[in-house]
């Protein structure tokens, strides 16, 4: 099968970019694979992508300039409509598809796949999605659109790329022969909104038989970007103001970086936790510090599905977390931790004190979490997504 996939850089850190490489990797033996991304030469292929995946720049072709007048001006629009929505009216569908995509983008990305015939067309992630959706009924290949986030997050969020939005894809998705979502609460969202046919896909995570950590050492973990909004980095500090107030000692490790460090670091000066948080920064191998840490703490606003949780899972440890899309798809049941109302931090604290205090409670939901991780593993997504690929071909 021919694949082409229209993506956002995958040589950076991100959820999507852990993600994506392992599962194409695992692919490409019996797929011919292309990405279209854009890139620069500077970048590093941090996550390894296999050198048989073609790559090919989106920035080589037609798009808006930042320096000249009709560029600017598109920006410029897109800037304002992120911001507040102003042409989120049906009236405004096609002006709205034309400054955030150049009818010359779209005729040569149109001609790129016609030329070398793909049977599948993917456009990853909402933004991207809206692309292929744009020019679906132009080209011959099957299209899917991949959306890694939750509906409400791309289309009720200020200043994300895709809010603004909503009217426009509700017009043309119905165009993509399929759209992947990473819960089936998505999936419903999705189909209902959107009027276009769904299925879910987890996302994989590669971490398998990790049998090595040390529960004495009690340190919690959190992993994820540095966003305060998204990720909940004030309801962060807050759960371990409350976790302080019971436990003086108790150790946190923050493994990520994002636009909010700074704001973050001094959050955690002015309620002197200095000695209780560590800010280790983006790390290529998160994985060791896994195994020396006992709970997952996740205190996102919002997620679409939450790969560190299962990364987390997968080497035995226990998670607490606010309930939302992600969580509450991957989890089950309290088994391999606790799902926490939103947003009370007095009992997310206290629930993570339980599962240090207990230690036949933890050692229940460790093996728990093992066992739930395993049906993310990438050979099982792959196989899925391989299913799911050759039906929609075949359709």
């Amino acid at each position: 099968m021919k694949i082409c996939l229209i993506s956002m850089n995958l040589y950076m850190y991100g959820g999507i970019q852990r993600v994506l490489p392992g599962l194409l990797n695992q692919m490409v033996d019996k797929n011919s694979i292309t990405v279209m991304m854009p890139y620069t030469k500077a970048d590093k292929n941090i996550f390894n992508l296999s050198d048989r995946i073609k790559i090919v720049n989106l920035n080589d072709f037609h798009h808006f300039k930042k320096h000249n007048i009709i560029g600017v001006a598109a920006l410029t629009l897109w800037q304002i409509n992120k911001n507040v929505g102003l042409f989120n009216k049906s009236m405004f569908n096609r002006f709205t598809g034309a400054f955030m995509f150049s009818k010359k983008q779209k005729k040569s990305l149109i001609e790129y796949i016609e030329e070398n015939q793909f049977d599948v067309v993917i456009g990853v992630s909402a933004y991207y999605t809206l692309l292929v959706a744009l020019i679906a009924d132009k080209i011959n290949a099957k299209t899917i659109g991949w959306q890694h986030n939750t509906y409400d997050s791309y289309f009720c969020v200020k200043k994300r790329n895709t809010y603004g939005t909503e009217t426009l894809y509700k017009s043309v998705a119905k165009k993509l022969d399929c759209m992947m979502t990473l819960t089936d609460a998505d999936k419903e969202k999705f189909q209902s909104e959107l009027n276009v046919p769904c299925v879910t896909l987890y996302n994989p995570v590669s971490y398998r038989d990790m049998d090595t950590y040390n529960h004495s050492t009690c340190c919690l973990i959190f992993v994820g970007r540095l966003y305060r909004y998204q990720k909940g980095l004030d309801y962060l500090i807050d759960v371990m103001s409350n976790i302080v107030n019971i436990k003086p000692k108790q150790k946190l490790v923050v493994v990520g970086d994002g636009n909010d460090r700074e704001w973050f670091e001094k959050e955690i000066k002015k309620r002197r936790l200095e000695k209780n948080i560590e800010l280790v920064g983006m790390q290529s191998d998160v994985s060791q510090y896994y195994r020396k840490s006992s709970v997952f703490i996740h205190t996102s606003r919002y997620e679409g599905f939450g790969v560190v949780i299962v990364e987390a899972m997968a080497h035995g440890l226990p998670v607490v977390a606010f309930h939302n899309n992600g969580p509450d798809e991957i989890l089950t049941g309290g088994q391999e931790g606790y799902l926490v109302e939103k947003y009370d931090t007095v009992d997310f604290a206290k629930k993570v004190c339980q599962i240090l205090d207990d230690e036949e409670c933890y050692e229940s939901m460790s093996q728990a979490a093992r066992k739930r991780a395993e049906d993310f593993s990438e050979e099982k997504v792959c196989q899925r997504f391989t299913n799911i690929l050759e039906k929609v071909a075949n359709n």
